[in-house]
């Protein structure tokens, strides 16, 4: 009895976070053990086993069940104590284990483009015709060669137009190649393992 007087006059919180003090210590048999007098607020007692106590390492001390489910008063011989079993709670968290760094990196290469172009050169001749003709006589193509006549009027018994000279325009198409080298650019995403010393793991319920 002498080591259970600390416990007279401390509070005792149940899984409600109800209050009551401890006011008495009741010896028991073999069959009952130490039993604990608590006072509620409005003046209730109800008495407890001393071992459903449990000192907390902040000096208060808890009890695992309601006062309220709690129904013997002091001075009643009969009372009524719920069984309490502890169940297993298994909950996850998240824990980061490693950091990559994703960076891009941009290659370069040549590439040669070889692609045909064309070029145009115009051979202007000229050819003399001294022929008459009765009216302006137009332009017209013989293949890829424009002919333009031309005319001037001579001073005759009567006035004729007479072709003096034939305008050639021949155009010659050839083909070449003008090589070029351009620089194309593309992208490869480069993963960097980073050491999980620094990481901070994140909790979740």
């Amino acid at each position: 009895m002498t080591g259970m007087k600390p416990l007279e006059g401390r509070t005792v919180t149940d899984s409600d976070g109800l209050e009551g003090r401890i006011v008495a210590l009741e010896p028991g048999n073999d069959e009952t053990g130490t039993r604990v007098m608590i006072e509620l607020a409005g003046g209730r007692h109800v008495l407890v086993p001393r071992d459903m106590l449990n000192p907390e390492d902040d000096n208060s001390i808890r009890l695992p069940l309601s006062f309220s489910t709690i129904t013997s008063d002091a001075g009643t011989e009969e009372h009524r104590i719920p069984v309490v079993e502890e169940r297993l709670a298994v909950r996850k968290r998240k824990v980061v284990t490693g950091k990559v760094r994703v960076t891009k990196r941009v290659r370069e290469r040549e590439m040669v483009v070889d692609e045909p172009l064309l070029r145009e050169r115009v051979e202007v001749t000229r050819v003399p015709v001294g022929q008459w003709v009765d009216a302006p006589v137009p332009p017209w193509r013989e293949g890829d060669t424009m002919i333009i006549p031309l005319l001037e009027e001579v001073i005759v018994v009567e006035k004729r137009l007479r072709v003096v000279e034939e305008v050639r325009i021949t155009t010659h198409r050839s083909e070449f190649h003008d090589p070029k080298t351009v620089t194309l650019r593309s992208e490869e995403a480069v993963v960097e393992p980073l050491s999980s010393a620094n990481s901070e793991p994140s909790s979740s319920s």
